[in-house]
């Protein structure tokens, strides 16, 4: 096959996954709710069955990359705003809840890139299975912040600038550091 062929197969597919991706954008604004383009990712994972739900009144910005595998689903609840350069690797579960605030370059995974298998490069070997992460209502979300697999963030809380979230963080908290630590409990009035 020449080159030419690969150029048009190639362009083919950019097309479809940009159609893709501005249908779901469409049926995103019909809740109230906004996607900013352009997002990455894979558009034809975002009409799946169930793979994605979006709440009413969310914002999510520009340049964001929602990677969602196979059997994942990824929700986010109503009212929440996540700023721009959002980066999502889904491989089991993830969930936004309601009225979360986030700040530019958050990144959420709930799995690991394999790694055992001495005679296979790591970037070629498959991802672990997914272990779910949940940030609950009310959160707030600083810049640069890293959550990771099995982790549930409670509600009310702040994750602090720069923080890797490693374990679950309880409601009503502030946590930051690498790895990320409570520094103080917020005080219900």
């Amino acid at each position: 096959m020449n080159k030419r062929y690969w150029k048009i197969l190639d362009a083919g597919k950019k097309l479809v996954n940009g159609f893709f991706k501005l249908l779901f954008s469409f049926r995103v604004r019909a809740r109230g709710s906004v996607i900013k383009m352009p997002f990455r990712g894979d558009g034809r994972m975002l009409f799946k069955s169930g793979a994605v739900t979006i709440g009413k009144n969310v914002y999510i910005d520009r340049d964001s990359w929602l990677s969602i595998m196979d059997g994942a689903k990824f929700v986010v609840g109503d009212n929440t705003v996540i700023n721009r350069y959002f980066v999502l690797a889904c491989c089991n579960f993830i969930e936004i809840g309601n009225n979360v605030l986030v700040a530019d370059r958050l990144f959420i995974t709930d799995a690991d890139h394999g790694y055992t298998d001495f005679n296979v490069p790591i970037k070629n070997q498959a991802m672990t299975t997914g272990m779910p992460v949940k940030i609950e209502d009310d959160c707030w979300i600083g810049i640069n912040v890293c959550i990771l697999k099995n982790v549930t963030i409670g509600k009310h809380s702040i994750i602090g600038a720069g923080s890797v979230v490693t374990k679950s963080v309880p409601p009503y908290s502030i946590v930051a550091g690498n790895p990320a630590k409570v520094i103080k409990e917020i005080e219900k009035k």
